[in-house]
C-alpha cells in the first residue's frame, strides 16, 4: 500500500497534490512540530505585475511555536479568511476558468489552522477529477511518534504501508536504510514544475494549485498532477 505523509499546507502548490494522487493513503502531518516561515500558513498566488507573485499568509501572532504541533496552532484574526478570498478574486477576476465558489470556500473561517488547512484540501479534492485516497490525520492515530525518519516509519506501521512515497526535498535527512530495514519500499516523487499559460504577464511556477486551476480550469489541472510518476530510491539517489 502506497502512502505519503505531509503537513497541511495551505492552498497547496500543485506537487503536493501530485503526491496525494499517487498514494493510496495521504496522512495529513498535523502532529509534526510547526515551522513558521513555511508553507504551513502561507502560499504564493500571481500579481498583475510581470512575474510578479503575492504570499498569502495566515497571521498565528507572535507566540514561540517551540515545540508546538500544527494541529495546536491557532488563527486569532478571523477577518483574514475573507481578506484572502477577496484579494484572490481580485488578482484572477479575468482568469480564463474564474470559479466564484473557490473564493468563497476560502472565507469560511476556522480557529484551527490544520483544520483550515484540511478543510481546503477536501474541497480542492472533491473538485478535481484524481484519485482521491484515503486521508488520515496523523493526530486520529492515537500514537506517540518519533522524529525525524522514526517518525514517519512509526506512521507507515501504523496505518500498514509498504511503500512510501517521499518528496525529494527530503534527500538531505532521509536514510533509506531505515525503511529497508522495516521492508517499506521508499520512492521519490518525479515532479518537474509543468508550464501554463497564466492570466497576469511572465510566468512563475510553483504558485498554488488555485492559480492552474483559474487559468486552466479543474479538468486541465487533473490531467498535468496525473502526469507526475514516482521513481525507485536507488534511481534518485544515484543521481546525487
Amino acid at each position: 500500500m502506497k502512502v505519503a505523509i505531509h503537513q497541511p499546507n495551505y492552498i497547496p502548490y500543485p506537487g503536493f497534490f501530485a503526491k496525494l494522487h499517487l498514494s493510496d493513503v495521504f496522512v495529513i502531518y498535523d502532529t509534526a512540530q510547526f515551522t513558521r516561515g513555511s508553507f504551513i500558513n502561507r502560499n504564493r498566488i500571481r500579481t498583475f505585475s510581470f512575474n510578479g507573485c503575492l504570499w498569502l499568509t495566515l497571521p498565528v501572532g507572535k507566540r514561540n511555536f517551540k515545540d508546538t504541533n500544527i494541529n495546536n496552532v491557532r488563527i486569532p484574526d478571523k477577518t483574514i479568511f475573507d481578506e484572502h478570498g477577496k484579494t484572490l478574486e481580485t488578482m484572477y477576476s479575468k482568469a480564463p476558468f474564474f470559479d466564484e465558489e473557490i473564493f468563497e470556500v476560502l472565507k469560511i473561517p476556522h480557529e484551527n489552522l490544520a483544520e483550515h488547512n484540511t478543510f481546503i484540501l477536501g474541497y480542492l479534492l472533491s473538485r478535481l477529477k484524481t484519485n482521491r485516497p484515503r486521508i488520515i490525520l496523523a493526530s486520529e492515530l492515537g500514537i506517540a511518534t518519533r522524529h525525524g525518519n522514526e517518525g514517519l516509519i512509526d506512521i507507515l506501521r501504523e496505518v500498514g504501508g509498504d511503500e512510501y512515497i517521499s518528496g525529494k526535498g527530503a534527500f538531505s535527512y532521509i536514510k533509506p536504510e531505515l525503511f529497508e530495514k522495516e521492508s517499506i519500499d521508499l520512492t521519490f516523487l518525479d515532479y518537474k514544475p509543468w508550464k501554463y499559460p497564466q492570466i497576469h504577464p511572465g510566468f512563475v511556477e510553483n504558485m498554488s494549485l488555485v492559480d492552474a486551476i483559474l487559468n486552466i480550469g479543474w479538468d486541465s489541472t487533473a490531467m498535468k498532477l496525473k502526469e507526475t510518476k514516482t521513481e525507485p530510491c536507488n534511481v534518485c539517489l544515484r543521481g546525487l
